[in-house]
C-alpha cells in the first residue's frame, strides 16, 4: 500500500511539473485573471445589488474597472510625455534633430559592410521581427485575460464548490480553512498594503501639483512603492523634497512638504484601520521577498502577485503545522 502511495506521489509530481512546463505562459494569464477579477468582486457585489442579472454585473463590473485602468494608463503616459517635453530643452530637441538630419542627409551612404553599421541594422530588423510577432500574442492575451476574468468574477462561488467536491470528505475541513485564510491574507495585501501605497501616492501627486512641483507624477510614484516597505515608510519621499526645496531656499514649499511628512503617517493608519477587513497579518519580510521575487520573476505582474503568493505559503505553512501538532497529538 505504501508502495501504491508514494509511486502514486511521483507520478502526481512528475505531471505536475510538466503541466507547468507546458503551460507556464497561460499560468501568468491565469493568475493576472485572478488578480484582476479579486480586485473587481467588490465592484461586481455592490453592482448586483442595483442589477440583480449576474452576467450583466459582472460585464459592467469589467467594463468599468478596465475603463478606469486604461484611463489611469492614459494619463501616466500624457504625464510622461509631458515631462519629456519638459526635459526636453533647445538643446535637447536641436541635438536630436541634428542627429536625425544627419542620419537621413548619410542613408544613403551606409556602408553594410561595416561590422557596426551591420550589427544595428541586424538589431533593428530583430526588434521589428519581434514587435511584428509579438503583437498578435499580446492581443491574444489580453483577450483571454478579459474572457477568464469575467468568469472568475461570476462563477468564482461556484469555481471553489466544485474543486471543494473534488477533495475526500476527511480533508474537506484544512482546505475550507485553508482557502479562507488565503483569501483574507490576500485581501490584507491588496487594502492594507496596495491600495494603501495608490492612496499615498494619490495625496502627494495632489499635493505637489498644488504646489506647482515639477515631475509629481515621478515623486508620486516613488512614494507609493517607497510607502510598502515597513522600514522607508511613507515619509521619506516628502521629507527628501523638503530638504531639497530648502536648500533652493523656497522655504514655503519645504515646510509644507514637512508638515505633511508627519501628517501622512497618521493619515495613512487612520486610511489602513477604514479599509481593513481581516485580523490576518503577512509578516514583513516574507512581502518584501514576494515583491522582489516575484518582480524578477514575472515583471510587473509579479510585483503585484509575488507578496499574495509568498502570503499564501505563509498560511500553508501554518495550517500543515497545524495539522502535523493536531495527529501528534493523537498519538499515545
Amino acid at each position: 500500500m505504501e508502495n501504491k502511495k508514494t509511486v502514486f506521489s511521483i507520478f502526481t509530481l512528475i505531471l505536475g511539473i510538466l503541466l507547468f512546463i507546458i503551460t507556464g505562459r497561460f499560468i501568468i494569464i491565469i493568475l493576472t485573471s485572478i488578480f484582476i477579477s479579486f480586485l473587481i468582486r467588490p465592484l461586481y457585489k455592490l453592482v448586483k445589488k442595483a442589477i440583480k442579472n449576474s452576467t450583466i454585473s459582472a460585464v459592467v463590473s469589467e467594463l468599468l474597472t478596465l475603463s478606469l485602468i486604461f484611463y489611469i494608463t492614459f494619463f501616466v503616459f500624457n504625464s510622461v510625455y509631458y515631462q519629456i517635453k519638459l526635459l526636453g530643452s533647445s538643446f535637447i530637441t536641436e541635438t536630436l534633430f541634428n542627429v536625425n538630419e544627419s542620419l537621413f542627409n548619410n542613408s544613403a551612404n551606409l556602408d553594410f559592410n561595416n561590422l557596426l553599421t551591420l550589427e544595428t541594422f541586424n538589431n533593428s530588423l530583430s526588434f521589428l521581427q519581434s514587435v511584428i510577432t509579438n503583437t498578435p500574442l499580446l492581443i491574444l492575451d489580453i483577450f483571454l485575460i478579459i474572457f477568464l476574468s469575467y468568469y472568475f468574477i461570476k462563477d468564482s462561488e461556484l469555481i471553489q464548490d466544485t474543486i471543494l467536491n473534488m477533495i475526500p470528505a476527511r480533508h474537506k475541513e484544512p482546505i475550507i480553512r485553508f482557502l479562507k485564510r488565503s483569501k483574507s491574507i490576500s485581501e490584507e495585501i491588496l487594502y492594507s498594503y496596495f491600495l494603501t501605497a495608490l492612496f499615498v501616492g494619490l495625496l502627494l501627486f495632489i499635493l505637489l501639483n498644488m504646489l506647482n512641483v515639477h515631475f509629481s507624477l515621478d515623486y508620486a510614484i516613488f512614494a507609493a512603492i517607497a510607502s510598502l516597505f515597513p522600514i522607508i515608510g511613507t515619509w521619506i519621499v516628502p521629507v527628501f523634497l523638503a530638504i531639497y526645496f530648502f536648500f533652493r531656499s523656497n522655504y514655503f514649499v519645504g515646510v509644507i512638504l514637512l508638515i505633511y511628512a508627519v501628517l501622512i503617517v497618521y493619515i495613512t493608519n487612520v486610511f489602513r484601520f477604514i479599509i481593513k477587513r481581516t485580523h490576518e497579518k503577512v509578516h514583513p519580510l516574507l512581502f518584501i521577498m514576494g515583491v522582489f521575487v516575484g518582480f524578477y520573476s514575472l515583471g510587473f505582474l509579479g510585483f503585484l502577485t509575488g507578496p499574495i503568493i509568498f502570503g499564501i505559503l505563509q498560511i500553508g505553512f501554518e495550517e500543515v503545522f497545524r495539522e502535523y501538532l493536531k495527529n501528534a497529538k493523537k498519538k499515545p
